[in-house]
Formats: structure tokens, C-alpha cells, sequence
């Protein structure tokens, strides 16, 4: 399977992003908008969002405890799993008002 291109223009766009539920079961199709070599600053447009299957949940939506997403920690230099929910957005805020 492959994600599906934006008909909205970028300049360079995202090219077609293969889909594996191997390999990778939540994939980005991202954009081009500017690179500044100087900065190193990279400014992307994501186009499309693609995901297996078994990570969804019943009403369609991406199910988090399935996907069971990684981020890099830069301080130890390691993969971490993100797990639990620890707040409500646009929820939690307003109690500190």
C-alpha cells in the first residue's frame, strides 16, 4: 500500500511513502517548504498521514496503546516507548486559570 499524495502544490513534494505494517505502522508523507543550510532549520508541510490497520481503534482513529509510539531522548541517547495519558489538552489548562 502507499500513502496518497496532497493535490495542494509544495514546490518539491513529498514523494510516494511505502507502507508496511511490518516495517512501519504509522508513516508521515511530509513536504518540502524551505531548508536553511545555516540555521540547519528544515520546514516541512506534512501531506498525509497513513496507518495500518492494527493500530486503530474501533471508531478509526489511531489507538496509541497499539501503535505504541518511540521517542529519541537526546540527554541518555536512547529510544524511549511513550506510554500513558497524563493530561487532557485544551482541559487541564483550564483549572491553573
Amino acid at each position: 500500500m502507499y500513502t496518497q499524495k496532497t493535490a495542494e502544490p509544495l514546490g518539491k513534494t513529498a514523494a510516494w511513502t511505502p507502507l508496511s505494517s511490518k516495517s512501519c505502522r504509522w508513516r508521515w508523507s511530509v513536504g518540502l517548504i524551505q531548508y536553511d543550510p545555516e540555521r540547519r532549520r528544515l520546514v516541512g508541510k506534512i501531506v498525509n498521514v497513513s496507518a495500518d490497520e492494527s493500530v486503530l481503534d474501533a471508531d478509526g482513529k489511531i489507538d496509541p496503546d497499539k501503535l505504541q509510539p518511540i521517542t529519541f531522548d537526546p540527554i541518555h541517547n536512547t529510544y524511549r516507548r511513550l506510554s500513558e495519558t497524563v493530561g487532557n489538552a485544551f482541559h487541564d489548562g483550564l483549572k491553573l486559570k
